[in-house]
């Protein structure tokens, strides 16, 4: 698994019940209490760290250690696969969402004028027997869809713009 944070990736593994971030030990957690509470031991220190869950889904979670609040969204396969392929959009204020494969439109869930957070669902794009969730990569208003139900595209075809 993934793990965006502050705009960098971390690759998270579990090996018999431990954790490594980057291939480094994660915190050792010495209790854990209700609530997404945990006292943990990193490099000597012991903290109390409160993890929020802030999306329905579980991919957004918010972590706290001391004051400092945290986003991060943890990115399962098709996320890490779609920022690799180039579904993000450039960094411009007008961005393209632009397909990251060849494929079939099965559902549309956006139309001009809609205003979406990072990570809402845009479309799904059917390749190879798989539906893909495509995502806004990042807040705005959608200026054009350019795809409908039932079309077939080709990669780098720009469905979206925002």
């Amino acid at each position: 698994m993934k793990a965006l944070v502050s705009g960098r990736e971390y690759e998270v593994l579990s090996l018999k019940g431990s954790w490594l971030i980057d291939n480094k030990p994660a915190p050792e957690i010495l209790k854990e209490w209700p609530g997404g509470r945990y006292l943990v031991r990193d490099e000597n220190k012991v903290r109390i760290v409160i993890i929020h869950q802030a999306s329905s889904d579980g991919k957004k979670v918010e972590v706290t250690l001391g004051q400092n609040s945290i986003p991060v969204r943890l990115l399962d396969r098709s996320d890490a696969w779609q920022m690799k392929e180039g579904s993000d959009a450039s960094k411009d204020a007008k961005q393209e969402v632009r397909a990251p494969m060849p494929g079939l439109i099965l559902n549309v869930f956006v139309q001009p004028g809609d205003m979406v957070q990072a990570g809402e669902p845009l479309l799904v794009l059917e390749a190879m027997k798989m539906e893909n969730l495509i995502k806004a990569p990042s807040a705005g208003t959608i200026r054009e869809v350019n795809v409908s139900k039932g079309d077939r595209l080709e990669k780098g075809q720009v469905m979206v713009k925002m």
